[in-house]
């Protein structure tokens, strides 16, 4: 399956909003529709997941992940990963890994990339550790900072 990520353009907002985290049955998630509208009307973070069968010529949008510039602690440039959602029927399918690599290759190599997830959402934390995400001693309100390690 291919997989390509696009920005979400205003037309686009109530799909967005209407999307589930990655993992619904792990008690990892807020308020999808506060928190994606806040980071919409502000940021220009929000991107679609969409994919497509080898054999088709139709693009669907599978999923969502929200991605940006930020400052750490030390008020250095950093990106974050902040949130990965994949529609149920397209989950277990490789797409959430093909979308964080077109993610990670589209930042410069010279910052640091984070990611923030609770301690009781073990599967993501397998997916992140399986794309080269290392857990830190570090938190994040109540979820522990990931950082990407190339």
């Amino acid at each position: 399956m291919q997989v390509k990520i696009s920005k979400l353009n205003g037309k686009d907002l109530i799909k967005a909003l209407e999307l589930k985290y990655i993992f619904p049955e792990e008690e990892c998630y807020v308020s999808n529709v506060i928190n994606t509208y806040e980071e919409y009307k502000d940021k220009d973070y929000i991107h679609w997941i969409q994919c497509k069968k080898n054999t088709s010529v139709y693009w669907y949008t599978c999923g969502m992940i929200t991605y940006g510039l930020d400052i750490d602690e030390n008020k250095n440039n950093c990106w974050w990963i902040q949130r990965l959602m994949i529609i149920p029927e397209y989950r277990r399918k490789g797409i959430a890994c093909q979308a964080i690599k077109i993610v990670l290759n589209n930042i410069p190599d010279n910052l640091n990339i984070y990611t923030s997830i609770t301690e009781n959402n073990i599967k993501s934390q397998k997916l992140f550790s399986k794309m080269g995400f290392i857990k830190t001693n570090r938190k994040w309100e109540n979820e522990i900072i990931w950082q990407y390690k190339n």
